[in-house]
């Protein structure tokens, strides 16, 4: 019998879910494994830290279309690829060593504010993408932020913005 994951996650810290996907995504079928990733993807800081992008990218296409037109939402839905831009320019607020990261924004002050909240010294990076790198898309936190399959990009594809220092 497949497990929820509302009932998984039950008196767990939200840095926890990660983790608690990893162990846990036998268990459930593809309506709660994409919920399961949406909120192990937005809840906790850093999940990219937590878990390396292979696996997330593994994750991610584990509930997306068979034909990669899809990309996850904040509540698990999956949308087509199509009602995308056929190319995105994004931004990323980083240190120069997570450049070539999962997480992008559409929004330059958020990519800044990014840059600059763990005291001063990130970098803003930018770059066109087609389309078909998005696997997520999560609106809940303001952030705007698409999530890329950075395996179909890279380190020499992500080009400096700006550096922000404080």
């Amino acid at each position: 019998m497949a497990k929820r994951w509302d009932k998984i996650k039950e008196g767990w810290g939200r840095n926890d879910f990660p983790a608690l996907l990893v162990e846990n995504w036998k268990n459930m079928n593809n309506k709660e494994l994409a919920i399961a990733i949406a909120d192990s993807w937005t809840m906790p800081e850093w999940p990219a830290r937590t878990l390396e992008p292979k696996y997330w990218v593994t994750l991610f296409n584990m509930v997306l279309n068979d034909d990669g037109t899809g990309y996850l939402t904040d509540n698990g839905t999956i949308l087509s690829t199509s009602s995308l831009p056929e190319n995105l320019t994004l931004y990323r607020g980083c240190y120069s060593e997570f450049a070539r990261g999962m997480s992008w924004t559409s929004s330059l002050e958020r990519a800044k504010w990014f840059a600059s909240r763990m005291g001063g010294n990130g970098n803003v990076y930018t770059e066109t993408f087609p389309r078909e790198c998005v696997i997520g898309k999560f609106d809940g936190r303001n952030e705007e932020e698409y999530v890329l399959d950075c395996t179909m990009f890279g380190e020499d594809d992500v080009q400096l913005l700006e550096r922000i220092r404080e």
